[in-house]
């Protein structure tokens, strides 16, 4: 009788055995990167330290939050363009086939693992994978306009793109109609490629093409428009794939928790990490981070900070309205007593009220505040105590004005003001005129 093991093919049995499987060597051959830009088709098949997958994730993630950042800052494309050099120099840094590095495949391939690093983390949800979408869109159209030209073309043309170019033959016929219908600038180079015209609607909709049997005769400075267009599908359906397969990821106890961070640090629109702190560091906040948050909190919450350190107290409203928003950043308990125990640090004895340190703290995180729907106010422009301040003082106002008033004893009624007299209208009749007489008098 045959055992079950002898009823499996030799080539499979070897792959059965955990302990050996280790020392196989991979399957998958080692990528080469001909190019500097990467439609990040193919997925990464080589091994890499947790470390490095790790690291190179935090790397791309600090890049797409300030290249976010400058969308919210009303950059305009020159100005990102200029602010995002030095980002890039310094976080991932691609240079060129005619460089003479010895990292360039290591850059290459550092850029393409933290792609795929972040895909894994922002497909859980339809935002994540939106916003994932757009910021690599942005990133991508960046790097080839700042890519030489006769790599871009060498890195398009490798692409699977269904278009063709023109040949001589083609281009010398219909010469003129592909000028008046492209409309080709004097600096544009004049070579045309056709396609099918359902690839391109929009340039369709805006009359840019040349249409024949079925066919759009498309002008080259358009082939980055449709470029940028197929990154961003082929980025969308990577995503869906990609979301399919995310429950098998919890069942690995190492990636799951490394991209559950990743996908939650990313705060918008401003991301702050520190150069020394990993994955775990980034969503723990406690009483010493505040200092270097406070930079990216609300006006608001900075204008009480400011003054928090200025004079080292705040009044009762300002402790409640800072106290639920280091709540709402995810400030515990703990920290928040340890962050206002060190705030008053000018109270005497050394001894901070236990009522303000521990009491107020412990009362805004229990669930008693919730019933009783206290609202936020906004204090852009002084804190609540000044407000309250400047109240009391034109309350206070009418009093001295009424004790400068002089007094009057003698009277006790109110003083009645008089209306002014009309003039009263002239009923005399009209006395005729009558000349003078002998004596100079006027007769009656």
């Amino acid at each position: 009788m045959l055992s079950a093991s002898s009823r499996i093919e030799a080539k499979k049995r070897a792959l059965l055995d955990p302990k050996q499987q280790q020392f196989v060597k991979p399957q998958w051959a080692k990528q080469d990167y001909k190019h500097r830009m990467n439609f990040y088709t193919i997925p990464p098949t080589e091994d890499i330290a947790l470390e490095e997958f790790e690291e190179w994730g935090i790397a791309r993630l600090k890049v797409l939050a300030e290249l976010e950042a400058c969308h919210f800052r009303n950059r305009s494309p020159a100005e990102t363009e200029e602010y995002m050099k030095p980002v890039l120099e310094k976080w991932l840094r691609l240079e060129s086939n005619q460089s003479k590095s010895q990292d360039v495949q290591m850059q290459r391939r550092k850029d393409h693992y933290s792609h795929w690093t972040l895909r894994l983390a922002f497909a859980s949800t339809a935002d994540l994978r939106q916003r994932f979408t757009r910021l690599e869109t942005q990133l991508f159209k960046l790097r080839l306009q700042a890519d030489n030209s006769k790599e871009r073309k060498e890195f398009i043309k490798s692409l699977p793109m269904s278009w063709e170019m023109l040949d001589a033959g083609e281009k010398n016929t219909w010469l003129s109609e592909l000028r008046a219908a492209t409309n080709p600038g004097k600096d544009d180079e004049e070579d045309w490629f056709k396609v099918d015209w359902e690839k391109v609607p929009e340039l369709v909709e805006r009359r840019q093409v040349l249409l024949k049997k079925g066919k759009a005769y498309v002008l080259v400075r358009e082939q980055t428009t449709m470029v940028l267009s197929e990154f961003t599908r082929s980025l969308e359906t990577g995503l869906e794939l990609a979301a399919r397969f995310l429950p098998r990821m919890d069942e690995d106890n190492r990636l799951a928790p490394i991209l559950h961070h990743l996908s939650q640090s990313f705060v918008a629109p401003d991301a702050s990490y520190n150069e020394n702190s990993g994955v775990s560091d980034i969503a723990n906040i406690n009483a010493g981070s505040i200092d270097g948050l406070s930079s990216h909190f609300p006006l608001c919450m900075q204008n009480l900070h400011r003054e928090l350190r200025k004079n080292s107290h705040l009044k009762h409203q300002s402790r409640l309205q800072y106290t639920l928003f280091l709540k709402g950043i995810g400030l515990n308990m703990q920290e928040c007593i340890v962050f206002w125990r060190k705030a008053f640090k000018l109270i005497t004895d050394g001894k901070p009220p236990r009522r303000k340190c521990r009491h107020n703290p412990t009362r805004n995180f229990t669930d008693k505040l919730d019933h009783r729907k206290v609202q936020i106010r906004i204090p852009l422009q002084r804190p609540p105590q000044l407000r309250r301040r400047r109240r009391r003082r034109q309350q206070a106002r009418p009093r001295l004005l009424a004790l400068q008033l002089p007094e009057t004893p003698h009277r006790t009624t109110p003083v009645r003001r008089l209306k002014p007299r009309l003039p009263l209208p002239n009923i005399l009749p009209r006395q005729p005129n009558h000349p003078p007489d002998e004596r100079g008098s006027v007769r009656p």
